[in-house]
């Protein structure tokens, strides 16, 4: 998810990942992950505060020593994976 620098803080990034998380759920996936770097703390913030955790770390994922944070977040109560990462 990318915001224009000059349109960020106004919630337009949480309102696109609330989409996709709706959109994955209707059409039954039961979790969802996404990468993101360990420095952008921007992001990494909003997606914690919309439930994701850090399950892992994908070492020179964006080149060399440019690793990124594989978040989760469950879609479904019960999840057998959701219980897996509690």
């Amino acid at each position: 998810v990318i915001v224009h620098p000059d349109v960020r803080g106004q919630g337009i990034g949480a309102s696109l990942v609330r989409a996709g998380l709706d959109w994955a759920s209707a059409v039954g996936a039961r979790r969802m992950l996404l990468e993101v770097r360990p420095d952008n703390e921007a992001a990494v913030a909003l997606y914690r505060r919309l439930g994701f955790e850090v399950i892992t770390t994908r070492r020179d994922y964006y080149g060399p020593d440019q690793h990124a944070l594989v978040m989760l977040r469950p879609l479904r109560d019960g999840d057998a994976w959701a219980v897996e990462c509690a």
